[in-house]
């Protein structure tokens, strides 16, 4: 997901911080794809956008089911 994506979805303008903390803290393997843009300003930027790799799946919906009962197992079918 991209930066801005992240922002939302964690509840903050820092979402780097907190991509840092997956993997440090918990050793998700997360890949960050450096993409070429053009702000609004006309300025060349490159934001990161945020891949889960598959080895770290079933990790991270272990720790989110931890925190979210609700949320579905990682051998739930419905998943989707």
């Amino acid at each position: 997901m991209p930066r801005e994506t992240a922002d939302r979805v964690a509840g903050a303008s820092n979402s780097p911080h907190y991509i840092r903390d997956l993997r440090d803290k918990f050793h998700l393997n997360i890949y960050t794809e450096r993409v070429e843009r053009i702000d609004r300003d006309g300025h060349s930027t490159r934001p990161g956008i945020y891949h889960l790799q598959a080895d770290s799946r079933e990790l991270a919906e272990l720790l989110i089911s931890s925190a979210l009962p609700d949320w579905p197992t990682p051998d739930d079918d419905t998943r989707g």
